[in-house]
Parts: C-alpha cells; sequence; structure tokens
C-alpha cells in the first residue's frame, strides 16, 4: 500500500464512497503539502537568511550587504519550496490528472515570477553597490538596471508564451 493511497485507502475501509475518498485524498494531501512547504520555507529562510548575515559580517565588501538588504537570499530560498512542490503534486493529483496540469502549470509560472524576483533583487543589490564606487558615481546606473529588467520582463513574458 503507498502512502498516496493509504488515506483514500483507509477511507474507502471505513465505508465512503470512491468518488469521495479520492476528494477527501486528495485534499488532505494537498493541506498536508502546503503546511510541509511552508514550513520548508520559514527554515530555509531562516537558515539563508542567518547564513548570509553572518557571512556579510566577516566579509571587507559592502556588496554581500546590499544582497542581504535586498533580499537576494530570502528570494533564493523560495527556490526549494517550490522544488519540492512541483515533485509532489503529481502524487496529491494522482486521480485528478486535469488539475494536476493547472497546478504544475501554476508552480511553473510561479518559477518564472521567482526568478525575476531573484534577477531583479541581485540587479538592485548591483545598483546600490555600483553607486558606492567612486568612479561610477556619475554614471546612470538606474537606466541600465532599467534597461535590464527591460530585458527580464521580455524573456518572461517570452517564457509565459511557451507555457
Amino acid at each position: 500500500m503507498s502512502m498516496k493511497h493509504f488515506i483514500y485507502d483507509y477511507l474507502v475501509e471505513t465505508g465512503m464512497t470512491a468518488v469521495y475518498a479520492k476528494y477527501l485524498n486528495m485534499l488532505i494531501l494537498l493541506v498536508a503539502l502546503l503546511v510541509i512547504a511552508f514550513l520548508v520555507d520559514y527554515i530555509i529562510k531562516k537558515i539563508f537568511i542567518k547564513l548570509f548575515t553572518q557571512f556579510t559580517v566577516k566579509t571587507k565588501t559592502n556588496f554581500d550587504n546590499f544582497l542581504v538588504s535586498n533580499k537576494v537570499p530570502q528570494n533564493i530560498a523560495h527556490i526549494i519550496p517550490l522544488i519540492f512542490g512541483l515533485e509532489f503534486i503529481p502524487i496529491v493529483f494522482q486521480d485528478f490528472p486535469y488539475f494536476e496540469n493547472m497546478v504544475e502549470k501554476g508552480f511553473k509560472v510561479f518559477a518564472i515570477i521567482l526568478t525575476l524576483w531573484i534577477v531583479r533583487s541581485l540587479l538592485n543589490a548591483l545598483k546600490d553597490y555600483f553607486k558606492t564606487l567612486p568612479r561610477l558615481r556619475d554614471k546612470p546606473i538606474d537606466s541600465y538596471i532599467q534597461v535590464f529588467m527591460i530585458f527580464a520582463w521580455a524573456l518572461d513574458y517570452y517564457l509565459h508564451l511557451l507555457l
């Protein structure tokens, strides 16, 4: 007996109809997946931020301070729960292939958006760092960053079309 049908089998054994058992099984697995994903996200985010903050204290450059202030480690920490969710969606929605496809596409869209968040926070950290360098103070750093973000958004739009 597999874990994905453990709840289903138990519900059928207790007298519930197969249709209701499928839906309830999916709902219980979905709630469990969400709770575990949020816990993993919270724990990993705390670990990433703590490790990165300790790292920034030990270094002499300001760039890592800008990475922390622009939430780069916090955004990167969301990758692991996203992968976790993508791996377990087929198990949760095993009996509902249409919903599985929809939720999987939603997670892929979130992956693209998360990538944009990471790129944006990294570019903002670069912008803040470049503004501290004497030889780049008179350069239009904000404009360059905006151009890179336009390319990132165009790439994002293209990737959405591919889904």
